[in-house]
């Protein structure tokens, strides 16, 4: 990480080491939409700009770094540290968990107006209605 971060030609990036303990550690995966609760860390490659023709710089430096120490995927990503089109971070959510976002979705959101990053799409109201009966 540090020959990442040297490596990096960009003014504004960012490591952050979080340590996940505490309450955190004491519920289920499938009590929440947060998907890393074995993790004892988190560990965020951040990047700030205020140019566009530095997005691909900016944009490659995160990527590469992230790949770097994870290069098959397989330590999962926290949904709200991601862009919009990686798709690590959407697999790493367990089909139920996804199921109890989208019914949160269409309850509080039913006009889809929160679609930032990964969004979620509500349910039509009619499978909405549907699903409530199943429980």
């Amino acid at each position: 990480m540090c020959e990442s971060f040297e490596q990096s030609s960009l003014s504004k990036c960012t490591i952050l080491f979080e340590q996940l303990h505490g309450a955190f550690k004491d519920y289920d995966q499938s009590t929440s939409a947060f998907p890393l609760r074995h993790s004892n860390y988190g560990i965020v490659f951040a990047a700030r700009w205020e140019h566009s023709e530095d997005d691909q710089a900016n944009i490659n430096w995160v990527r590469k770094s992230f790949n770097a120490i994870d290069p098959k995927g397989l330590s999962g990503t926290y949904l709200n540290y991601t862009s919009a089109d990686d798709q690590r971070a959407v697999q790493t959510l367990l089909s139920s968990t996804m199921s109890k976002i989208t019914r949160i979705k269409s309850c509080y959101d039913p006009n889809n107006k929160f679609k930032r990053n990964h969004n979620v799409l509500p349910l039509p109201l009619p499978t909405l209605a549907a699903f409530d009966r199943e429980e």
